[in-house]
């Protein structure tokens, strides 16, 4: 019964959240969506860069360009 209603009773504080609070909910995860984009377009635009230097250079050197690339990608 104890848990019942501790349930019951979030499920309260989760009704009595204002839609002020709902839409800043919503813009916050829009904004990490936004984040999440802009990382993934800086990896697709170094994996072109990555590309176009293995037309002009060795396989062997566009790996090192390539390991010495992903510690800025992830940060």
């Amino acid at each position: 019964m104890a848990i019942k209603g501790c349930a019951r009773l979030f499920d309260g504080i989760k009704y009595l959240r204002g839609e002020t609070e709902r839409k800043c909910a919503e813009r916050y995860s829009l904004k990490r969506h936004g984040q999440s984009l802009q990382m993934r377009r800086s990896q697709v635009h170094l994996h072109h860069a990555v590309q176009v230097l293995h037309r002009r250079m060795r396989l062997r050197q566009v790996q090192e360009v390539r390991h010495r690339a992903t510690p800025e990608c992830s940060a």
